[in-house]
């Protein structure tokens, strides 16, 4: 369900080199078939089907440092390669044996389908063990250069958050193995996707320290990095020594008569020296050594043991950190937008401003500077961008507003794409994208402290529909309402407090998710229709009341467009009201007719609108302090683009659609199963209905837990032509299950 968060693990399982060393891992050569019996199927599902036994331990972890894992995509990337997922050559041996060293041309092609598959995630989490983490710095390098290509400076802003945790990595390269063996592989290809000097590195003993140090040099000081390493490795040490041309005998010698209690010595020396190199060169790099002898974790699982201290260390590294820590693609984005946005509506008013005192900008410059190439760059520069100003002079703020919502919205439409038209019918992106780009979502302002949605929602648009609305309305009569009041400061103002008490009021009594766009047209609409004109028919209005096209959108939206909900829209009728009979007063008709361009004609009342804004200041600090308790169900931004729904059915029918995968987590083999799916909201009700009466199963809005079905089992996706759905089943907690 939350396509934003992605767990990654390679897989490990030792290496070889040469005839020797792959004879010794001859089972581990080919794909590991049992996984195909878990392939497409979701951790939970593959939990229950194995009777509750963990296929994955990450996969199965509900909290390692505060991080529900549970609510993340899985992709575990096999290995059968030995060349620690790099490779990108077949080498027939001396003893005749083909090995198929592809682990690298592997490793590319999951990287492309996780591009194609998680198109905007928010968080990665990488790990691996053994082989598995010596690939990490490579995968690590290729995710961050697709994802945060455009946001690499400056630095510590990045769109996406990568935490990266190798667990007992094969890390040290011996010169012998380097010198002999490294080229078996054939690592270039992958390594040059990384702009890797390998050429240059590929001989020397440093190689893997080299490597860490390039790619961690390449991104951010904010994605943190974690080691984890027993103090005493044997299988560390084994490939330490083999990887150094010597081979092990039965009496505790290497092949070359040295004991191995040295190669243990000088494994941990190389090992120790080389990890404090790195973590001096960057801060964001932590080890966890464990007291003991012992190789790879199982999935964290042993680390785990620790304790708090474990506990602590992990959470620094995989906790998902808040927007100043991290950004989302959202938040570079809105900067932009608003400063565009900005520099527009002030060159407009900048333009208005000389173009009522005859100031032209051919006078800015004096002769000498006009002699001076540079000068007249910025002169000419700066007379383009003005002369495209004074096309918006009458009406600066809609300019600049208009501005901000394009660029903001073409922005979330290239990164975020579209979702399928029975999810977002204003054709734009699904729930969990505009929730990224800042839709109020009260129990995510409320619980996640998002307070800044407050504002964000205002300048965001659901989808194209929304769009062309705002646009044509902007156009047809916010322009014309701005231009009519003439004071670009009186009407921002008003525009400001239409936008900041609907989401403020929508906030305090509704639940889901809206953006403001429309909301906020609609309430300068309606302070455009109440605005107390003069009624002499010696002045026509300056712009026709719109009160038709309001209430054209106010039904339209309320019925076919879910994310701009009624509510909101309505909130911003009430203040538009508000303001055009309590706050906005006309000159007198002697001061009117004696004003000039750019001065207003209508003036806010101080008192009431200082009235409220206090009011506005009251909503925010309810909100704030937690005195409004929205549902806690929304701060899973997915469930805001739909209404739940449950079945109740028997195990049998089930396990059917499973696949006949046994979905009994106890082995108690309950009779009856709910299975609970979102249902799009336009579609809930009639769905709810056909279901109901054409199935013959009672189809109920709601979740399984209201009919006390409170364990889950398991999650699967169906999928029919373009459209797919999430399914959870649950069990109740009094037939056994655990």
């Amino acid at each position: 369900m939350n396509t934003n968060k992605l767990l990654i693990e390679f897989m490990g399982g030792g290496a070889c080199w040469d005839a020797n060393t792959c004879g010794q891992q001859q089972g581990y050569l080919t794909f590991p078939e049992q996984l195909n019996n878990f392939v497409g199927y979701s951790c939970s599902e593959v939990n229950a089907s194995q009777g509750d036994k963990q296929f994955n331990m990450l996969c199965a972890q509900s909290n390692v440092g505060g991080v529900d894992f549970t609510e993340y995509n899985t992709v575990i990337v096999p290995y059968c390669t030995q060349d620690v997922h790099v490779g990108s050559q077949s080498v027939t041996y001396d003893d005749g044996s083909v090995i198929n060293h592809v682990g690298g041309a592997n490793t590319m092609a999951v990287m492309e389908w996780i591009f194609e598959n998680f198109r905007s995630p928010s968080h990665i989490v990488l790990t691996g063990c053994s082989a598995g983490g010596t690939a990490l710095p490579i995968a690590y390098d290729m995710l961050n250069m697709h994802y945060n290509r455009w946001t690499r400076s400056p630095p510590g802003i990045r769109s996406v958050q990568i935490s990266t945790v190798a667990d007992s990595s094969v890390y040290l390269t011996p010169t012998y193995f380097l010198e002999n063996a490294f080229g078996n592989w054939d690592a270039g290809p992958i390594m040059k996707k990384l702009s890797f000097p390998f050429n240059k590195y590929k001989d020397n003993e440093n190689y893997s320290t080299e490597v860490w140090n390039h790619v961690l040099k390449r991104g951010p000081n904010s994605d943190q990095w974690g080691f984890i390493t027993y103090n005493n490795d044997p299988i560390s040490q084994m490939y330490y020594s083999y990887m150094g041309g010597m081979y092990a005998d039965d009496d505790g010698y290497n092949g070359n008569g040295r004991l191995l209690e040295d190669v243990s010595d000088a494994w941990w020396s190389s090992l120790s020296e080389s990890l404090t190199y790195v973590q001096k060169k960057h801060r964001n790099v932590q080890t966890f050594i464990m007291d003991g002898e012992g190789h790879c974790t199982f999935g964290w699982y042993y680390a785990m043991q620790q304790g708090s201290e474990f506990d602590d260390w992990i959470k620094s590294i995989i906790k998902e950190k808040g927007v100043f820590g991290r950004t989302s693609p959202a938040v570079p984005s809105f900067a932009i937008a608003a400063l565009l946005g900005g520099l527009i509506a002030l060159g407009a008013i900048n333009s208005r401003k000389k173009r009522d005192i005859g100031v032209d900008d051919g006078v800015l410059l004096n002769e000498g500077e006009k002699r001076r190439s540079s000068s007249q760059l910025l002169h000419s520069t700066f007379a383009k961008f003005s002369g495209f100003c004074t096309r918006f002079s009458g009406c600066p703020i809609t300019a600049g507003y208009f501005a901000i919502v394009t660029i903001y919205f073409a922005t979330m439409l290239v990164s975020q794409g579209f979702a399928h038209p029975a999810n977002n019918p204003s054709l734009g992106p699904r729930a969990t994208s505009l929730s990224t780009f800042g839709i109020n979502n009260p129990s995510l302002i409320v619980y996640n402290s998002q307070l800044l949605r407050l504002m964000t929602s205002g300048f965001l648009c659901s989808g194209i529909l929304t769009f062309a609305i705002l646009a044509f309305t902007l156009h047809r009569h916010t322009r014309n309402l701005e231009k009519e009041i003439g004071s670009s400061k009186e009407f921002c103002i008003l525009m400001l407090a239409v936008m900041l008490g609907s989401n403020l009021i929508y906030a305090c009594v509704a639940g889901g998710a809206s953006c403001a766009t429309i909301a906020t047209v609609l309430g300068m609409n309606t302070l455009s229709i109440v605005l107390p004109r003069n009624t002499s028919a010696s002045e026509t209005p300056a712009t026709p009341t719109p009160t038709c096209s309001t209430i054209t959108i106010f039904i339209f939206a309320a019925l076919a467009l879910p994310f701009n909900s009624w509510i909101i829209n309505f909130a911003s009728i009430c203040v538009g009201l508000f303001l055009g009979y309590a706050v906005v007063e006309r000159q007198m008709q002697e001061v009117a007719s004696d004003l000039k361009t750019g001065q207003s004609l209508y003036t806010a009342k101080r008192n009431p609108l200082m009235g409220f804004f206090a009011f506005c200041m009251i909503l925010f600090c309810l909100l704030a302090f937690r005195a409004i308790r929205p549902n806690r169900l929304y701060t899973s931004p997915f469930l805001t683009g739909c209404d739940l729904a449950y079945v109740e059915l028997p195990s049998d029918i089930v396990g059917s659609y499973y696949d006949n995968r046994r979905l009994d987590a106890a082995g108690d083999g309950a009779d009856t199963l709910c299975a609970e799916f979102c249902v799009p909201h336009l579609a809930a009700r009639p769905v709810v209905w056909g279901a109901s009466t054409y199935s013959g199963y009672a189809v109920s809005s709601g979740q399984c837990a209201d009919k006390g079905y409170d364990t889950h089992i398991a999650d699967k996706t169906f999928s029919k032509a373009t459209y797919s759905v999430d399914v959870e089943v649950y069990t109740s907690s009094n037939n056994g299950h655990n």
